[in-house]
C-alpha cells in the first residue's frame, strides 16, 4: 500500500490507509464493515459542537488537512470555503449526544440537533471529514486547497490550489494560481 502524501511529498500521519479499499461505517447506526488498517497512532483528541451537546473522539492524527471550496460546503456552511481535517472513518467516534444526519445538497453531514453545528461529513470513501473549526487551537495545519473551480473569493497564500482534487484523492493535480477568483464562475 502506497503512503498517503501531501502535495509536497510529506508522508501523512495516517499514511497506511487505503482510501478506495475502506468501506464507510455510519457514525449513527454503527453498521457496515471496514478493513482494518494499521496507522500511526496520534494523540487522542476530543472535540465538540458549539453548544457541547455532541462530543467526538479523534483517535489518530489526521490523514490530510485542507481548505474545501466546493459548492456543497459553501451551501451547507454559508461560507466561501471551510477548513477541514480528514480522518479514517473508524478514527472519528461520536462519544456524547444524539447528532442527526443532515443533507443539504449531496453530502451527509453529522450535525448537532441543538445548535446546528456541522461536526463532520461522511463522503463515500471510508473517511470522515471533520470541521476544523472544532479542533483545538493550533491543531489545524492545512496543506492545500481543493475544489477551487467553485471559489467565490480570492485567496492569497503559499499553499497549492487544486482546481478539483489532488492526484492522491483521485484527481488530476491541476492547480490554479495562488489567487483564484470569481472569474471561474462568471457567465
Amino acid at each position: 500500500m502506497a503512503p498517503f502524501k501531501d502535495p509536497r511529498g510529506n508522508i501523512l500521519p495516517c499514511s497506511t490507509v487505503d482510501l478506495p479499499g475502506l468501506r464507510q461505517k455510519s457514525a449513527l447506526s454503527g453498521q457496515g464493515t471496514e478493513k482494518s488498517a494499521k496507522r500511526k497512532a496520534g494523540p487522542m483528541t476530543d472535540i465538540h459542537c458549539q453548544c457541547g451537546s455532541v462530543g467526538v473522539e479523534l483517535t489518530c492524527a489526521p490523514m490530510a488537512q485542507f481548505f474545501c471550496h466546493c459548492d456543497d460546503c459553501q451551501a451547507a456552511h454559508g461560507a466561501a470555503y471551510i477548513p477541514v481535517a480528514m480522518y479514517p472513518a473508524d478514527a472519528v467516534k461520536v462519544t456524547r449526544g444524539n447528532p442527526m444526519e443532515w443533507v443539504l445538497k449531496t453530502m451527509p453531514r453529522i450535525t448537532c440537533r441543538d445548535c446546528g453545528t456541522r461536526v463532520f461529513t461522511e463522503p463515500p470513501l471510508g473517511v470522515r471529514v471533520v470541521n476544523a473549526h472544532l479542533l483545538p487551537k493550533g491543531m489545524f495545519q492545512p496543506a492545500f486547497h481543493i475544489q477551487c473551480q467553485f471559489a467565490v473569493r480570492p485567496v492569497k497564500d503559499a499553499l497549492p490550489h487544486f482546481k478539483a482534487f489532488p492526484a492522491q484523492f483521485g484527481g488530476s493535480d491541476e492547480t490554479l494560481s495562488g489567487e483564484h477568483t470569481r472569474w471561474l464562475r462568471d457567465p
